[in-house]
């Protein structure tokens, strides 16, 4: 007997923690495929959301990666006691600190003006996640020369406009980064199909399990993730550096989505358009 197919299906805000059109789908879609196993990737907003799904047999793993709502983002993902993260805070960052520095820049810089080397990003991320196996994700972000490298990249690209962003808006924006890659610390399955359900942060593993073991990507578009954060951005009071900073960091997640993906399924043709 062929081994079955593997399939880590990432979800965002969505199954099984939350009801919904697309965690009804994702529910349908494992329970009707019931001769793939599953593992689920579950981004979510804290790690204190009760599950609203019973989950099929299919599904031989749930892994949870909370985004807010954390001290030590990493407790929650790679499994390690608090003493395993205290020790690895122990370890020498400095030169870890300015290789990540170098990729923050070069991240910053493509969200500031928007336009990147969407293959090189997609290769740092996979160092970042390499990375963070090692180190402390915690120090390397909190240190001196990422917030002063990232700090300055703001105050350039403002210089010339009338707009200039605050110290505040600079952390708000630094603080973004810091949560939102909280993602690609997620532990990485063997599996034929990594299958994200949106062109997310959800879909960052995928593109990192496609580089380093060569997984297919599959993507799922269900409302057409940039433009439902358009709107999330047009209903919140940001300023006006925020604001631009938030839709530059989604529309290059979205475009990485797009890029590496190996199938892109909308699920209707309105979002196909």
């Amino acid at each position: 007997m062929a081994d079955k197919l593997k399939v880590v299906l990432t979800t965002e805000g969505t199954y099984p923690y939350y009801t919904g059109g697309v965690s009804t789908w994702a529910d349908t879609l494992i329970r009707n495929l019931d001769d793939i196993d599953f593992r689920i990737l579950a981004i979510m907003m804290h790690p204190y959301i009760s599950i609203k799904y019973k989950l099929p047999p299919n599904v031989l793993e749930l892994i949870n990666v909370p985004l807010w709502g954390t001290e030590e983002p990493t407790e929650y993902i790679s499994g390690l006691t608090l003493s395993e993260i205290f020790i690895r805070k122990q370890k020498r960052h400095h030169r870890i600190i300015e290789i990540v520095t170098d990729i923050i820049n070069d991240i910053t810089m493509s969200i500031l003006h928007r336009k990147a080397n969407l293959l090189e990003i997609g290769q740092n991320l996979v160092r970042l996640h390499d990375i963070f196996k090692e180190y402390d994700y915690r120090t390397v972000f909190r240190s001196k020369l990422v917030w002063n490298t990232f700090y300055n990249l703001n105050l350039e690209f403002y210089k010339e406009r009338q707009v200039k962003p605050s110290a505040y808006e600079v952390v708000e924006s630094l603080r973004w980064l810091y949560r939102f890659f909280i993602s690609i610390l997620s532990p990485l399955r063997e599996a034929d199909i990594y299958h994200s359900t949106a062109a997310a942060f959800c879909g960052l593993s995928c593109i990192i399990a496609k580089l380093k073991k060569g997984s297919k990507f599959f993507l799922t578009e269900h409302g057409v993730y940039i433009r439902e954060q358009y709107l999330y951005a047009s209903r919140q009071k940001l300023s006006d550096c925020t604001k631009e900073f938030f839709l530059g960091l989604i529309s290059l997640v979205s475009q990485l989505n797009y890029f590496f993906a190996d199938q892109i399924m909308p699920v209707c043709n309105h979002n196909k358009r």
